[in-house]
Formats: C-alpha cells, sequence, structure tokens
C-alpha cells in the first residue's frame, strides 16, 4: 500500500483549521469561566442568606450557560467541515464536549440554589466555609484549564505543565467532596428536602471538577504533540 501523501497546501490548511479551532475553544472557554464566576456568586449569596439576590443571579447564568452551548454548536458545526484536514478531531470534540458539560452542571448547580432560595432553605455552620474552599478549588482547575487552552498554539509546553497542574487539582478536589459529602450527610440528616438537593449540589460541583480533568487530559495529549 502507497504511503499516505500529505502535500504542503494539506498541511497548511490542516494547521489554518487547528488554529481556527483552538481560537474557538478558547472563547468558549472564556464563556465557560465567566458562567462559573456568576455561579460562584450565587452560591455565596446563598451561603451568606442573600436568598432574593440568587433567585435574580439565577437567570444571567443560565443565559450565560446558553451562550456556551451556542458557541459549542458552531464549533462542532466547523470541526465538522474540516475534519478531514486535522489528525485529532476526535480529541477536540471531546474538549468540546467536556467544555459544554461543564457549563450544564453550572447551569444545574444554580438552578438548584434557586429552588432552595425560593423555597427559604439556608446554610449554616461550618459547611459554608467548606463549600467556599470547595468552589474555590474549583474554579482554580477551570482557569489553569483557560491558561492551558490558551497556550495550546504558542507555547505547548506551559499548555503541557497547567493541564498537569489540573490533574493534581483535581485529586486535591475528590478529598474535599469526600469530607463535604459527610458533613452534608451529619449536618442535614433531619431535612431530607434540603440533605438531597445540597448533595446533588456537591456531586455537580465535583463531576465538574472530573470534566475538567478530563478535558485537561485531552488538551495535555494534543499539547505533547506540538513539542
Amino acid at each position: 500500500m502507497a504511503e499516505e501523501y500529505y502535500s504542503p497546501e494539506d498541511i497548511r490548511k490542516a494547521s489554518i483549521a487547528e488554529m481556527n479551532l483552538i481560537e474557538m475553544l478558547k472563547s468558549i472557554t472564556r464563556t465557560v469561566e465567566d458562567t462559573f464566576i456568576e455561579v460562584n456568586d450565587i452560591v455565596l449569596s446563598f451561603l451568606n442568606g442573600d436568598l432574593e439576590t440568587v433567585k435574580t443571579r439565577y437567570v444571567k447564568a443560565r443565559h450565560m450557560k446558553n451562550q456556551a452551548e451556542e458557541l459549542k454548536d458552531k464549533a462542532m458545526e466547523y470541526l465538522v467541515r474540516v475534519s478531514t484536514s486535522l489528525l485529532y478531531k476526535d480529541v477536540y470534540r471531546i474538549v468540546l464536549t467536556d467544555l459544554d458539560r461543564i457549563a450544564q452542571n453550572l447551569d444545574a448547580v444554580a438552578y438548584r440554589l434557586y429552588l432552595l432560595a425560593d423555597r427559604g432553605y439556608t446554610l449554616k455552620g461550618t459547611i459554608v466555609d467548606r463549600v467556599k474552599e470547595f468552589m474555590n478549588s474549583i474554579r482554580k482547575e477551570i482557569s489553569s484549564l483557560g491558561s492551558s487552552i490558551e497556550m495550546l498554539a504558542i507555547n505547548p509546553k506551559k499548555a503541557i505543565e497547567h493541564a498537569s497542574d489540573i490533574i493534581r487539582m483535581e485529586e486535591e478536589v475528590d478529598q474535599e467532596y469526600r469530607e463535604l459529602e459527610l458533613m452534608v450527610f451529619e449536618g442535614y440528616a433531619e431535612n431530607i428536602p434540603l440533605l438531597l438537593v445540597v448533595k446533588e449540589v456537591v456531586d455537580l460541583l465535583e463531576e465538574t471538577s472530573d470534566l475538567t480533568r478530563d478535558a485537561a487530559d485531552n488538551v495535555k495529549y494534543i499539547a505533547l504533540h506540538k513539542v
């Protein structure tokens, strides 16, 4: 069988297609980061007992999630059009899907807090500080993912470093999750509706951390081929 031949024009087209796709990834990641910032503010408002703010800001969080979804759809359409030019098209598709699922999870967190706020539920005690710490850890992961994607085209070694940091951070988040989950069961065993919804919120945040790690792992894979 004859070896597959890539002409200089094929290589040029592939390079342009990948650069465009990375720019789309960067745009989606920035929107996801902005969504996290908004949801983090909603979480803080809920923890501080500012329930009206939770209810009013949920609409903005939903809008930002929709923006991320629209950007993902456009990137997917572009990926289909240029797929024959891209060697790692399936890896890019997975990263796009992970980013979309992160935005979906964040919206789900905001919605559940909206439901709790609408019914007048609040959290008190040491769990408040632990939730804040948990959110801060996930924020660092998502921020590092943005940095990794930002460096993908211009400094692959840096992209690898940021991605490796995320994989390490995720292990720490797992430990925080296990401790926080136990606190939820211990603190709200007598209030089943609150327990179930708060447990869902914590689970969604932990899944968001896992998705961020998965996306970082795939970005790292792409970057390794550029070093």
